[in-house]
């Protein structure tokens, strides 16, 4: 299912609003300008690859590029520099959990992990781990 309707105008908004321009776009996703301009117009529709790569590139989720959700955060995002195949792998493993449980046990998982977190990556924490 595709919205092309969305999906260029949220791409043009997002690149203005970053004062970028369509070639620096094209360089960073190594696509030619021309590309950039027909996914904008909706002339085009860029791969599920490359709507991943754009979400990176604006730190948005895909739901928002897709016209699924009006929030950029709202929805699952790619982190920048998290393009390898495992890491892609694990990221969809989560989101296929998340839609399978209830909203009150989500909200569960998410306080352990939190708290994971927080505790593995903790600046007290990484001091601990020196003195080993």
């Amino acid at each position: 299912m595709r919205n092309l309707k969305i999906l260029g105008p949220r791409l043009a908004e997002l690149r203005n609003k970053r004062g970028m321009t369509q070639a620096q776009l094209a360089t960073k996703l190594k696509k030619s300008t021309s590309t950039i301009a027909m996914w904008e117009t909706g002339n085009r529709d860029p791969d599920s690859d490359m709507i991943v790569k754009i979400a990176i590139v604006f730190d948005v989720s895909t739901d928002y590029l897709l016209g699924r959700t009006d929030d950029p955060d709202n929805g699952l995002k790619y982190s920048a520099g998290k393009s390898d195949k495992n890491w892609s792998e694990n990221y969809h493993k989560i989101e296929r959990f998340a839609r399978k449980v209830s909203e009150q046990d989500l909200e569960k998982a998410v306080k352990i992990l939190d708290a994971a977190f927080d505790r593995a990556f903790s600046e007290e924490h990484k001091e601990d781990d020196d003195d080993i």
